[in-house]
């Protein structure tokens, strides 16, 4: 998909396409995502527990948000990939704890649901590789 380049908006550009520019306008925040969830040992338990503890601190308040948002209505198997409980049960396997999370998530409207679905999908496949 090529977009109309206009001067104000960074995410359009006359030789490539949406995704690709949003890939680059987000590469500084992957990276430094990955190199601080790089410091995890995942084949030690305790490590493995932290990586759990802080996945869970991003992942559960937005489901809530998406959740209130009625991504139930928008996507017919939400309740198959929904994760909450997974990790939950999983923290909760090795003996770890989930703080509860002070962060104040905005009410979403459709794009900003699928947009964090797009993101949630990502994470899944790349956890795939973890």
């Amino acid at each position: 998909m090529l977009l109309a380049a206009t001067p104000d908006d960074p995410f359009c550009a006359t030789s490539i396409g949406i995704r690709e520019t949003l890939k680059a306008a987000t590469a500084p925040a992957h990276r430094a995502l990955d190199e601080c969830l790089g410091q995890f040992d995942l084949t030690t338990i305790a490590h493995y527990r932290r990586f759990l503890q802080a996945s869970a601190a991003a992942l559960l308040p937005l489901e809530q948000a998406l959740e209130r948002a009625g991504v139930a209505g928008m996507v017919d198997d939400w309740a198959e990939r929904r994760r909450s409980e997974a990790i939950r049960a999983d923290v909760a396997a090795l003996h770890g704890s989930i703080a509860p999370v002070a962060l104040s998530m905005p009410a979403l409207d459709r794009p900003s649901v699928l947009g964090a679905l797009y993101v949630l999908e990502g994470s899944r496949l790349g956890a795939s590789y973890l």
